[in-house]
């Protein structure tokens, strides 16, 4: 018997495995249109943004940053308070200049806050020792593209957002459990989408046998 036929079920049965217990990042806010640059962050300034989490377990903030197409050197301080910005951070985390690339996003990544759903956030960029010429700066919609949040210039509250995005984190049993309860919820859907696997998992057996 040749068992090249049962190819398809393991690499099925492995996919799973992996999805099941490998946590993954999904996107939830996602702010991305933008119409300038908010100026550059240096010494004397900051910009910010507030926003609410829709998801519990906000694990990564992406703020979409310029260099002016030169490199700078100095240090960014990524700041993220509850909305009210007063107390300690939640998170901090510094990073250098130099490792900005221009007009992209930068990952600031942190462990997961749980409960995080349906709670509002503020975040701010620093650099204390940058200077005219030595200094990023963060893309930035001069309409109020977001409505949850807006954003902030030296702590004050400004027309417009910047362009950023949100992440949670999720594990592939939470997706599951999800996907269970939309069963129990919606039954046409899961009469449609459970013989839609077995005629997928029937192609790729007539495949791999087709081709022993």
């Amino acid at each position: 018997m040749n068992n090249k036929r049962y190819l398809p079920i393991i690499l099925l049965i492995l996919i799973s495995a992996l999805f099941y217990a490998i946590p993954l990042n999904i996107i939830d806010v996602n702010q991305n249109v933008n119409d300038k640059p908010i100026g550059e962050i240096k010494n004397g300034s900051n910009v910010g943004q507030s926003f609410t989490s829709n998801e519990d377990k906000l694990c990564e903030i992406d703020v979409s940053l310029a260099t002016y197409a030169r490199t700078n050197t100095e240090e960014i301080i990524f700041h993220l308070k509850n909305q009210s910005g007063s107390g300690t951070d939640l998170v901090t985390i510094k990073i250098n200049a130099k490792n900005v690339k221009d007009n992209s996003y930068y990952p600031f990544k942190f462990k997961p806050i749980e409960n995080s759903k349906g709670k509002h956030y503020y975040f701010y960029l620093e650099s204390p020792d940058s200077v005219p010429g030595n200094a990023i700066t963060a893309w930035y919609s001069q309409n109020d593209k977001y409505e949850e949040g807006t954003a902030y210039l030296n702590h004050e509250k400004i027309d417009g957002d910047l362009k950023f995005r949100t992440l949670y984190e999720i594990h592939g049993s939470e997706i599951l459990k999800n996907f269970h309860e939309r069963i129990l919820q919606d039954i046409p859907f899961f009469v449609f989408y459970l013989p839609s696997i077995f005629i997928l998992l029937f192609l790729l057996y007539r495949t791999q046998r087709h081709e022993n």
